[in-house]
């Protein structure tokens, strides 16, 4: 059973706020007696309150979450970012007793500047801790660092920008994500034919590290041509033309899609004729991409899990300005699920499952 400090109390013969006081630090208890009181708790193994704590003395901690999305509503990119804001509305919710308050900004993936805007705001709002996705690293990291060295703790989610001072990284490692995707092309292709890979103008390191896997992988496989990469507007204009002309010039066995617009991509595939010759592997499981996926249009996908990072960012960053406890690794990478036709159910948004119970 879980010790109290009235047992404390009662096993030292004095009393409850006496045994409060020298366990949080407070004057005017007799140096021995809160040795005595330490030393116990220590031996019963005492862990405080927290929450009750907090609630007591009224304390709140005020966290950031800054994320980006297209301004189109019904955009795959904002149903991932929806996605990753359950899992951190999860955290709060569990974490809320402990004073725990999160505010949410997300802002145009377009316009970095509103997202250093928005960093500025919560650190003048009194924010401690902020996970970021930043839109593009090289234009928002020297705010990162400002606000590192001001004391507000910031964790890179989604994207990574090594050359800043972030707490931590919490998202894919993408290099392995490519190679997931060149092992799936691989066995698709049973060694032969050839590839086109999709690329946007990263700035940061996601489609870069995607691309290097990838390749890594894909030169297993002697009898693969790798097409390309070809580069594609990252906001999805013309993205589903440009597929259909790549499909007309090239006629390539498979398409390795890195990023957001897989659904333009599958749609230019199906619209060609192509869905039974083309094997299509890209990332993430929005309604769109699994209907493509029902019916055959993409082989298969990795799933990244973004309730997941959103929720444990918000869990570390918590335990950091509370406890002190630093990440276990400046790289926490989330878990890279193959979905395929076959299992493409578990990942509904109205499914039910061990993955999604507390996110529902």
């Amino acid at each position: 059973m879980k010790v109290t400090s009235a047992q404390i109390a009662r096993e030292l013969g004095i009393s409850r706020s006496t045994v409060s006081r020298a366990l949080n630090g407070y004057p005017h208890v007799d140096e021995s007696v809160r040795q005595q009181v330490l030393a116990l708790a220590d031996k019963m193994e005492y862990h405080p309150n927290l929450a009750a704590r907090c609630l007591a003395k009224g304390e709140h901690l005020l966290v950031g979450v800054v994320l980006y999305a297209k301004a189109d509503s019904d955009s795959f990119l904002r149903e991932y970012m929806e996605d990753l804001l359950r899992g951190v509305e999860l955290a709060r919710r569990q974490l809320s007793d402990y004073g725990l308050h999160v505010e949410t900004v997300v802002t145009d993936i377009t316009r970095p500047e509103e997202q250093i805007e928005a960093l500025n705001a919560l650190a003048a709002k009194g924010a401690k801790g902020i996970a970021i996705a930043p839109c593009d690293p090289d234009v928002v990291a020297p705010t990162l660092d400002k606000l590192m060295n001001d004391g507000v703790q910031i964790l890179l989610l989604n994207t990574d920008v090594p050359q800043s001072q972030r707490l931590c990284y919490v998202g894919s490692d993408y290099i392995q994500a490519g190679r997931i995707c060149a092992e799936l092309v691989g066995g698709y292709l049973q060694g032969k034919g050839s590839v086109a890979t999709i690329i946007f103008d990263d700035r940061g390191t996601m489609t870069s590290q995607k691309l290097t896997g990838f390749r890594e992988e894909i030169g297993h496989y002697s009898g693969i041509e790798m097409l390309g990469p070809y580069k594609f507007p990252r906001t999805g204009e013309r993205v589903y033309e440009n597929t259909c002309s790549l499909i007309q010039e090239r006629q390539p066995d498979a398409i390795f899609m890195t990023y957001g617009e897989l659904e333009s991509v599958a749609q230019a595939v199906e619209d060609c004729g192509m869905a039974e010759k083309i094997r299509l592997v890209g990332f993430d499981c929005s309604q769109g991409i699994l209907s493509y996926l029902r019916r055959r249009v993409i082989s298969a996908v990795v799933y990244q899990d973004p309730a997941v990072q959103g929720m444990v960012s918000i869990k570390i960053l918590h335990e950091f300005l509370t406890r002190n406890i630093r990440p276990r690794s400046s790289l926490v990478h989330a878990r890279l699920e193959i979905v395929t036709h076959q299992n493409r159910a578990y990942y509904q948004r109205d499914s039910l499952n061990v993955s999604t119970y507390y996110y529902l």
